[in-house]
């Protein structure tokens, strides 16, 4: 056990005045009554790591002397009792409470007892003063420390939750913006040049994508809106969800891809942020089907079991290299998200060369 300086200084301050007192006042016995002294003080060094040794040495040390010399009333050796009764009154171990209270009160006991110019009927005052009050101050002390501690950490826990919360949330609306932003510019860049190919031959099917490119514009703001609003206040514009797909999946055939959409069971009763997800994968099916095939042919499989919601997205199509980008963050999001619902997301081709996308999350009893 390594002792550290503010654990020394106070012993070693009360040895030296201990010993020089015994030195300066004692006629017999000086030397020896002066080095238990020391000793005896010195006990204090560990107080803080071992209170009840602590207590047990002071105690030790005035019973000795008590015995081979006379009673203790040196001022230091009686600060160094009073010190060692509140370290102990203090001790996490209780078991260490009661045994050093016990060795304490047994050496003032020794001591009163041995000295003849005292009276064992002042034993009772004795230690209520130099044991009881120092000792219950010491419990004191400790409660109110505990008490502290403990509300530092509830404090620092509550910080973590908090911070832990605020990085949620600003991973789930950067998911968010990145859905609604990649879907949306995809989608416009698509249809507007298929726009552009089809103005001089086929006026009308130009016009139609023109349509398609301000349909999917407005859309996309009024998301966007719905999103920063959070950022001041709760939006008031309901949330995207599988009861909305059916505009998604108008879009994406504007834009020229053909999508066959299949859902089954009660898919309006669904938990929000189930419902929410399920939206966004579909959503990043078709916009990774628009961005990375020429006439992306899509199936689009929802299915609500009795505990679960499987959701699947497969795109065919003559693959081309994408001039609209594409990092996989969509796909890494929605993985987040699903497991986050304590679902299973997969992204990959299968063997015919087709790129799907299935999960399966939990609804609970339909």
């Amino acid at each position: 056990m390594r002792l550290r300086l503010p654990d020394l200084w106070l012993p070693l301050t009360l040895a030296v005045l201990a010993g020089v007192e015994t030195a300066v006042g004692s006629d017999a016995d000086m030397v020896l009554r002066t080095v238990l002294a020391v000793l005896t003080v010195l006990g204090l060094a560990v107080r803080r790591r071992q209170p009840a040794l602590a207590a047990a040495w002071v105690a030790v040390g005035m019973s000795v002397e008590s015995a081979v010399t006379e009673s203790p009333d040196e001022v230091g050796i009686l600060v160094a009792y009073i010190v060692a009764a509140f370290a102990v009154g203090g001790a996490a171990d209780k078991k260490d409470t009661v045994l050093g209270c016990a060795m304490l009160g047994l050496a003032v006991t020794v001591s009163i007892a041995l000295d003849p110019s005292d009276s064992l009927s002042n034993v009772v005052q004795t230690l209520v003063l130099f044991l009881v009050v120092p000792a219950g101050l010491g419990w004191l002390f400790d409660r109110r420390g505990r008490a502290l501690t403990s509300l530092e950490q509830a404090n620092e826990d509550l910080r973590k939750e908090a911070a832990a919360a605020v990085d949620a949330e600003r991973r789930r609306l950067s998911h968010e913006l990145h859905d609604v932003v990649s879907h949306a510019v995809t989608l416009i860049a698509v249809t507007a040049e298929a726009g552009a190919t089809a103005v001089r031959a086929d006026p009308d099917a130009a016009e139609r994508r023109f349509v398609a490119i301000a349909e999917t514009s407005r859309d996309a703001l009024a998301e966007l809106r719905a999103l920063l609003a959070l950022l001041d206040a709760p939006a008031t514009a309901p949330a995207p969800g599988l009861t909305t797909l059916a505009a998604l999946v108008g879009g994406a055939r504007s834009a020229g891809a053909s999508v066959e959409l299949r859902m089954d069971g009660d898919l309006a009763g669904l938990p929000g942020d189930v419902d929410r997800t399920a939206y966004r994968i579909v959503q990043e099916g078709l916009t990774n089907a628009l961005r990375h095939s020429r006439e992306p042919r899509l199936v689009v499989e929802i299915t609500r079991g009795p505990v679960d919601l499987d959701l699947r997205v497969v795109s065919r199509g003559e693959s081309h290299r994408s001039t609209y980008g594409g990092s996989r963050r969509g796909l890494a999001g929605l993985a987040e998200r699903v497991s986050a619902l304590g679902g299973r997301f997969e992204a990959g081709r299968d063997g015919d060369g087709a790129f799907v996308l299935t999960a399966r999350m939990p609804v609970g009893a339909s």
